[in-house]
C-alpha cells in the first residue's frame, strides 16, 4: 500500500504545484488578458482531470481491487493505471477498459494499465 500512497502523493504534489503556478499567472495577470484566459482554462482542466482521476480510483476500488493509482494525461488522451492485483487477467482488464471508456471516454488505445501483486 505504501507504494500507491507514494504514487498518489506524487502526482498530487505535482499537480498541486502546477495549481499554484497558474493562480501565480492568474493574480499577475490583468483582466481579460490572454495568459490570463488561457491559464483559467487550463485550471478548469487540471481540476477536472483531478476529479476524474479520484472517480476512477474510486470505481475500479469498488469493483473490488484493493489499491489503485490513476493518472490521466494533461496534454494527451492517455489514462495510466497501476492496480494491485496478482491474478489480473483479461477479464479484469475488460472492466477498466469499460469504465475508462464510460467515464472519461477514454479509447483503449489510450489506456495503460500495470497490474502489480
Amino acid at each position: 500500500a505504501s507504494y500507491f500512497t507514494e504514487v498518489k502523493t506524487t502526482r498530487n504534489t505535482s499537480r498541486n504545484q502546477q495549481l499554484a503556478q497558474i493562480d501565480e499567472i492568474i493574480a499577475s495577470s490583468t483582466d481579460d488578458s490572454e495568459a490570463k484566459n488561457e491559464a483559467l482554462a487550463m485550471k478548469i482542466k487540471l481540476t477536472t482531470i483531478m476529479e476524474q482521476e479520484n472517480l476512477l480510483e474510486s470505481l475500479i476500488k469498488a469493483k473490488g481491487y484493493e489499491e489503485v493509482a490513476v493518472t490521466i494525461g494533461m496534454t494527451s488522451d492517455n489514462v495510466s493505471i497501476i492496480v494491485k492485483d496478482a491474478e489480473f487477467d483479461q477479464d479484469d482488464a475488460v472492466i477498466i477498459y469499460t469504465l475508462c471508456s464510460d467515464e472519461v471516454n477514454a479509447t483503449p488505445d489510450n489506456v495503460y494499465i500495470q497490474a502489480i501483486s
